[in-house]
Order: C-alpha cells, then structure tokens, then sequence
C-alpha cells in the first residue's frame, strides 16, 4: 500500500520504517506509529559504530563515564533515540541525574515506546522525589503504567520491576496526602491494588530467607505492613532480582563508596498513631547526610540510633563500618563489617571493605581471606583482584600475586594501580626487567604515580 513519510512527504512504495515519535518534551502520551521513507530511516539508523558502543560498555564496566561521555558524543546523532538514552545512562552512572533525565526525555520524544528510556526516566523521578515530592511520584508512576501499556504480556520483562516501583510511589504519595491531610481514600486503594500485585514476587534463595526471618510471628494488618516496610529496606536488593539485566555496571568496590538511601519507609499503609517517631531509615539518610559533609561523629551517632530501632539493615552497618574506620576506630569498624556480613551474607562491598581495612592493620591472611570472599560473590572486580595480589605481595606468595593482578589486568588494562602491584610480584620473584616493563605501564597510564615511580628506582637499583 503506498504511503507518504510523515517528515519528508515523499511517496513510500515499499517497507516503510515505523516510528513513534512523541507530540512535545516531557509528555506522558504513547503515540501511533508514522512511517518514514528509506531517506528519512538512514538518518536515525546507526550500524556504523558498533566499536564504539563496544568502547563505551567497557567504559561503562571500568567505570570511566567520562571517557563513555566523550565517546558518545563524538559520533552523536541527536536524531537517533538509542544515542540520547546510552548517553543518559553514563549521566546517570555519573549521578548528573538531571542531565540524564534530561537524555531520557529526548529518546522518549523521538521514540514514545522505549520501554527502557520510561524505566530510567521513572527510576530518576523516583530517586528526585525522596518520597516526599508528590507530583514527581506521580511522573514517576506514569512512566511505569506506560510500559505496563505498552507490553502487557511482559515480552521485555520489565513488567515486575515496574509495578514494584509503582507499589512504592503509591504508598509514598497516600502517606504524603495523610500528612497533608487530603482525603486518602483514592490513594488507599491504588496502594492495595499494587501491593497486592506484588505480594507473589519470587526473591533469590538470600532475600527468601530474609522475608521469611523479617515477618516471623506477624499476622493479618502486622504482617502487610512488615512487609512493606521489608519492601522498602531492601529495595536495591529486590530490584537487582527483579530487573532483566541489560549490562548497565552499577557495583561500586570503591571503599569510600557509602551506599546512599534517599527513601523513607513508611510505618504502614495506613499511617499509625505514632507517625511522628523517627524511623530507622530517616536515621540512616541523616548518616548518609552526615558523612556527605565529612561530620563522622554525628555520622555514626545517626547509624547507631537507626540500628537500636532496627539491627538488621546491612547497610547501615557496612556505612558505619567505612565512617569508623576514618575515625580510626578500626576494631569497631571491623565489628560492624562483620555485623553487616552476618545480615547479608553476599554483600560484596562489605567484604571488599573489610579486606582494606584488615590490609591496612598488618593482618594479610584474613584481608585474603575477605577478598576471596568478594570475588567468589562477584568476580568481575579489577579492584579486588588487584587488592588480593597485594595482600599475597605482603606474604610472600609472589606467583599467585602475579595471577591476581593479571586477572585484574584482563578486567581493566588501563588500571595503573595494578601493573604496580604486579611489578612488585615480579620483583620479588626476581624478575627484574619484566617488573621494570609493568612500572614504566603503570607511569605510561599515570605520570605522576610516585609509588611507582619509587618501585621502578629500587627494581634498577637491584638490577645493578
């Protein structure tokens, strides 16, 4: 049948190209399909730069957004709606979530049925809200309803994860309107509703336990809100079960990284009696706010008032842990490591963390010990591969050091910390001039490394 492109007017005789292109920026409307002609189609369409989409994923995956950012925006088309939303992921890699969501907005106007753009857009309205701000909770929840629209037969698997954001926003907007004091009796039901559609999740085997731990001896209204309230706690957890992978890197093993909670759990979804109480995450988030400011003290003081209400958030924990350990408090720090491991077995960072800080006391065994741990939980680390050959560095242990660090090399080639590392391994077995080679790779990526510098002088001084 012969059609017209909806740009260009010219007469489309055979295979015209489907769009969905949106009315106006920032829209919530899902549109019907135009047709674009062959001419039109090749400006949009990218099958030239599959090396540079392969650079930027392994951007992404050594966290280097920076260098994803400079990538993208060489070969950018401001045309194509793939190339605005990989360029929002990298903002939003960077935390620059305004400029992300700004990205998002465009892939969606040139591309109403982006699942996966809607996904972002609403995770980023979500985070913005802190469970206060109502109209940006409303956005949040259309950019959900609209993949839920969009595939109703959950094809894309994003089905789950969006009507647990859903459940989420709606209790957060019915607790904002009680203390409002608006009516709730619309904003109650859309709380059952998506609540009850999330009350068969499946959880891995660690969050099934939990649950399971979490609402022991609870029954009837109790055991609805215990469970909301577990929702709320482990939300990064859920969702990390519930999302279909789709290769954005977000596990940070950087020591100083303290994970951040911007959400309030709500005490139930009726609010009770006692709303004015602080709970254990306003506790937390001030931490969190503490910490950000560089006030330890008050920091810790903050984790340990949400720990006396709840013991059982890992999280805060594994924070309190990082801010003891920069007070120099490190035999608490290792306690509250180890309080953390004991809620959440798998909880990689914490095992890596826990390594640096035994490292940093002398006690290389049990840094070890932790790192392997980190890795058996997540081995695609560059940093604790890196951090284990250090650990058998300071043992002795030169030629498993030297296979740790070239695992870490094989994860991150441009990681200057670990051709260090790995020349010394090769100093101490003795070979020389091959450690010399892995300092001057260490110098090439970074100049001004003095550590490695210093290496190099001592390896030519042995030389000699």
């Amino acid at each position: 049948m012969i059609s017209r492109c909806y740009k260009c007017g010219h007469l489309i005789l055979l295979n015209p190209h489907i769009v969905y292109p949106g009315v106006e920026k920032g829209s919530f409307e899902i549109t019907g399909a135009k047709k674009l002609c062959e001419s039109c189609t090749s400006k949009i369409r990218d099958d030239t730069h599959a090396k540079e989409f392969a650079d930027i994923s392994i951007c992404i995956k050594e966290k280097r957004f920076d260098d994803g950012i400079k990538i993208i925006q060489s070969i950018f088309n401001k045309d194509s709606d793939s190339h605005w939303y990989n360029l929002g992921n990298l903002y939003n890699s960077k935390l620059q979530l305004s400029d992300a969501l700004d990205c998002y907005e465009n892939a969606l106007l040139l591309n109403t049925h982006y699942i996966k753009a809607w996904f972002r857009k609403g995770t980023i309205l979500y985070g913005l809200s802190k469970l206060q701000d109502v109209e940006k909770l409303k956005d949040a929840v259309q950019c959900f309803k609209n993949i839920l629209l969009l595939d109703p037969e959950n094809k894309h698997l994003w089905n789950n994860a969006s009507t647990f954001f859903i459940a989420l926003c709606s209790i957060s907007i019915h607790n904002r309107y009680f203390q409002d004091g608006k009516d709730t009796t619309q904003t109650n039901q859309e709380v059952q509703k998506w609540v009850s559609l999330n009350l068969n999740n499946k959880y891995p085997s660690d969050l099934a336990k939990d649950l399971k731990n979490y609402l022991a001896g609870k029954v009837g209204r109790e055991l609805l809100n215990s469970l909301i309230d577990w929702w709320f706690l482990n939300h990064k957890k859920i969702l990390d079960a519930l999302e279909p992978k789709i290769g954005d890197i977000n596990l940070y093993t950087d020591e100083n990284h303290a994970i951040e909670r911007v959400y309030v759990i709500p005490e139930n979804t009726k609010i009770p009696d006692n709303f004015s109480k602080r709970s254990e995450i306003q506790y937390f988030n001030e931490g969190n706010e503490f910490t950000k400011h560089g006030k330890f003290e008050e920091a810790v003081a903050s984790f340990d008032k949400a720990l006396d209400i709840n013991p059982n958030i890992a999280e805060a924990w594994g924070n309190r842990g990082i801010i003891l350990r920069k007070l120099g408090r490190n035999r608490e720090a290792l306690d509250s490591y180890d309080k953390a491991i004991d809620i959440y077995p798998n909880y990689v960072l914490v095992w890596y963390n826990r390594g640096v800080l035994l490292g940093m006391l002398g006690r290389y065994s049990e840094a070890l010990a932790s790192y392997d741990k980190a890795i058996a939980i997540y081995p695609k680390s560059p940093d604790a591969w890196n951090n284990r050959g250090d650990a058998l560095n300071n043992l002795g242990r030169y030629t498993e050091a030297l296979t740790s660090c070239d695992n870490a090399i094989n994860l991150n080639p441009n990681y200057a910390l670990v051709w260090d590392t790995r020349g010394v391994a090769l100093s101490g077995l003795g070979r020389l001039n091959d450690a010399i080679a892995s300092f001057d790779k260490a110098l090439a990526i970074k100049p001004d490394y003095a550590i490695a510098k210093q290496n190099r002088e001592i390896a030519l001084k042995k030389l000699t």
